[in-house]
């Protein structure tokens, strides 16, 4: 087993993608989608991860569990609800909950470099807090905003 089928297998994933009436919450990736971009992304305990759109918080528990206490991953969300939701569900201290608009990034989390990247293309659907914010003009910075990616960092030279 690898470490991604344990930290799978570790994270229920219902907590996360249910609402609690049963139906599923709008703001959830497909389960087979989000495994095959973690094993892309290959984390490693220890590593910092960005994660742009926090969504149901599912990813970034599994993300969690990853880097283990030695990483640190900070998920970012432009809707509060789900960033709150997410803060609620996750009990781990290697991880950093901020709604805010992921388009430039957060700067208390870098330095982190491009290369390996996870998250939506745009956004997030339409739902808790209505349609996705206006696009923005990228900025220049040491981070890499290309909109909607995350970021992993942490094993010297990856590329």
């Amino acid at each position: 087993m690898t470490s991604l089928d344990s930290a799978l297998a570790h994270v229920d994933a219902s907590t996360f993608t249910l609402q609690a009436d049963g139906t599923p919450l709008p703001q959830t990736s497909a389960p087979g989608i989000i495994t095959a971009l973690l094993r892309l992304l290959d984390v490693r305990p220890g590593d910092r991860v960005l994660e742009i759109g926090t969504g149901s918080g599912y990813t970034t528990a599994v993300l969690a569990s990853l880097v283990g206490d030695s990483g640190h991953v900070t998920s970012i969300d432009v809707n509060p609800t789900l960033t709150a939701r997410a803060r609620a569900l996750i009990d781990a201290a290697s991880v950093v909950l901020v709604s805010s608009d992921g388009a430039y990034g957060h700067p208390p989390a870098a330095p982190l470099r491009p290369g390996h990247r996870l998250g939506h293309a745009h956004g997030h659907p339409e739902g808790l807090d209505g349609p996705d914010p206006p696009r923005r003009p990228d900025r220049h910075s040491s981070q890499d905003r290309s909109r909607g990616l995350g970021q992993s960092h942490g094993r010297g030279q990856r590329s």
